[in-house]
Formats: C-alpha cells, sequence, structure tokens
C-alpha cells in the first residue's frame, strides 16, 4: 500500500490514517485510486477512516475522483474524519458529502479527530 497510509490503535479500535497532505495532480489522483482499491480489498463494513488534506490542492478532476470513490466506499466505512480543511475545502467538502452521503466530519485537530472516530 502507498506510503500515504498508517495503521493507527487508538484506545483500542483501529484507524486508518490517510496523509494526503501536500498532494497534487497526477500524484493525488493516483494515491485517491489505491486508496479506493486498499479499501475495497479489505471487504469490511466498519472502517474508521482519518483523513489528512492539509496544503492539498484539489482540481475538477480530483474533486470528481473524491465523489466516485465516495459512492464506491461508502458501505465500507462507519465514520470518516477530516483535519487540515481550509475554508474552501469545507465546502467542497459538504457537496461531496451531499452527493455521496459519507458524511465525513472535520477537526482542528489530529487528536480530536481520533477521539471522535472511537466515539
Amino acid at each position: 500500500m502507498s506510503s500515504h497510509l498508517e495503521r493507527i490503535d487508538h484506545k483500542g479500535k483501529h484507524i486508518l490514517y490517510f496523509d494526503f497532505s501536500d498532494l497534487f495532480g497526477e500524484e493525488y489522483l493516483q494515491t485517491l485510486n489505491e486508496v479506493k482499491d486498499f479499501i475495497l480489498d479489505l471487504q469490511q463494513d466498519d472502517l474508521l477512516l482519518l483523513v489528512n488534506v492539509s496544503q492539498t490542492y484539489a482540481d475538477k478532476k480530483i474533486l470528481m475522483q473524491y465523489n466516485e470513490i465516495g459512492k464506491q466506499i461508502k458501505s465500507s466505512v462507519a465514520k470518516v474524519a477530516v483535519i487540515g480543511v481550509s475554508k474552501t475545502q469545507d465546502v467542497f467538502l459538504s457537496m461531496i458529502n451531499l452527493v455521496t452521503g459519507v458524511d465525513a466530519k472535520t477537526f482542528p485537530s489530529f487528536d480530536e479527530a481520533k477521539e471522535w472516530l472511537i466515539e
């Protein structure tokens, strides 16, 4: 799997941490596809995801890819927390949530996101 994935154990729960920070363009698209394939290959329905989008740039292609991936992985995911979200990204995340039904939540810190995921 990609170097952008880390498995975190937090208070007895398993969290998949995807660090997309500083990605853009084709590398970002490729990483998103790797993540989608990884999640689908797990064949689970209770995954906890923590996604870092700090310093990323999402163009139209990337936003469309997020929409498609969200639809495909929705049944695999119990909760999604997102950190590093700018005001512009927050608007895009709201649209992605609406289209996919994933209902990802934003948090100001890594620790707050982890705590919410395990509630």
